[in-house]
């Protein structure tokens, strides 16, 4: 809430941070409710924050930009082309009956249980992506950190500093913040 307040949204960076928060936090109730087992109580919002994980990177780097600038990127509605495909696209598994999400939770979690999925009438990966979306997104996030990387570092050469340079606000702060993201 505190960075997502209407005083704060004022400034752009503390928008977009507040929304990789936000995108973060709801990523880890998923993975919480998964490993409690608490998401079979819930099975119609499984997945709920799969189209997430194609939000948090261009967040990222829209407020280490935004940071770096003092304005939101131009043209930023394109970052999120991929967020939005992978919201519809998985439009196709929230539709699906909650009998097959059960099975589908079930074979997830328990893959030596042999469980045969049904023929449903309409499939909730036509493509085929959802077996590749740890990469998709690991691919998007790469680009991204490689990106906010050498924005950072322009920052760094603008004010005649080393990348290493320590002491430099707010350079050194999105620096670190970039290295922890990456190693998350």
């Amino acid at each position: 809430y505190f960075f997502l307040n209407k005083r704060i949204r004022r400034k752009p960076s503390s928008l977009y941070l507040g929304l990789v928060m936000l995108s973060l936090s709801l990523i880890i109730l998923e993975i919480f409710l998964n490993h409690t087992g608490y998401m079979l109580n819930m099975l119609r919002i499984d997945n709920f924050s799969e189209p997430l994980s194609f939000a948090v990177p261009p967040l990222m780097y829209f407020y280490i930009y935004s940071t770096i600038k003092r304005k939101s990127p131009k043209r930023a509605w394109i970052h999120l082309i991929p967020l939005i495909f992978w919201l519809l696209y998985c439009i196709f598994y929230f539709i699906q009956p909650i009998e097959l999400k059960q099975l589908h939770y079930l074979d997830y979690h328990n893959p030596g249980m042999g469980i045969v999925l049904p023929n449903v009438p309409y499939n909730e990966d036509p493509l085929g992506l959802r077996t590749y979306v740890n990469e998709l997104v690991m691919l998007q996030l790469t680009t991204y950190l490689f990106v906010s990387i050498f924005v950072i570092g322009k920052s760094f050469r603008t004010l005649g500093r080393s990348f290493c340079a320590s002491g430099i606000k707010p350079v050194s702060w999105l620096r670190n913040f970039i290295f922890f993201m990456f190693v998350i």
